[in-house]
């Protein structure tokens, strides 16, 4: 956030004025500055302080150098951001039963909310439960499907330190399959009428 100044003085005293300015988060400072701009970017509110806007205050002081100081405090109040860029990786949009599905996620947030994401994942297959699971990576088998096929939904969902949460959802449709690799055991090339041929 890019913050100026502009201030009115004596035309004696407007080239030394001296400009400070101090950001603090919930009442615990956390950014100082100098001169008629600043900038500071908010980032994720300690532990423990929940999900509500933060409250930023921000309080700028001009001295003069003569003994005349001006001290004005605003704040500004900024609500937490839930997980971005949440993504399933590795979902294809069609199966084959008993092919295994392996799974990750992706997502964003500010540093601090980051390292402190937390990933749940819920399966379903034809609007049953199938399975569940936490952390980045997921995998599953995918079973006996019937000749109409399966439709698995696998929903994901990403949240932060202050608990807000982003949910995406995929889904897989799985195909029976045929069976494969007939082998007839015993069939001989050639036979005799009334010979009993076993297989």
């Amino acid at each position: 956030m890019p913050f100026h100044i502009e201030v009115d003085d004596a035309p004696g005293d407007l080239a030394s004025l001296r400009i400070d300015w101090n950001v603090a988060l919930n009442g615990v400072p956390i950014a100082t500055g100098a001169g008629p701009d600043f900038t500071f970017t908010p980032g994720d509110a300690p532990a423990g302080t929940g999900g509500g806007p933060d409250q930023y205050d921000l309080t700028v002081i001009v001295d003069d150098g003569d003994g005349g100081v001006t001290v004005e405090t605003k704040f500004i109040l900024v609500s937490n951001l839930p997980p971005q860029a949440v993504a399933i990786i590795g979902l294809p949009t069609d199966a084959t039963e008993g092919e295994a599905i392996n799974l990750v996620a992706t997502a964003q947030d500010v540093p601090g909310d980051q390292e402190a994401l937390t990933y749940e994942w819920v399966v379903t297959r034809n609007g049953e439960a199938f399975t569940t699971g936490s952390g980045v990576n997921l995998s599953f088998p995918t079973i006996d499907a019937p000749a109409s096929g399966d439709e698995y939904s696998v929903m994901l969902t990403v949240t932060d330190d202050d608990g807000d949460a982003t949910t995406v959802e995929g889904m897989v449709s799985v195909a029976n399959r045929a069976p494969e690799n007939l082998v007839i055991a015993g069939l001989p090339t050639t036979a005799l009428e009334g010979q009993t041929i076993d297989l």
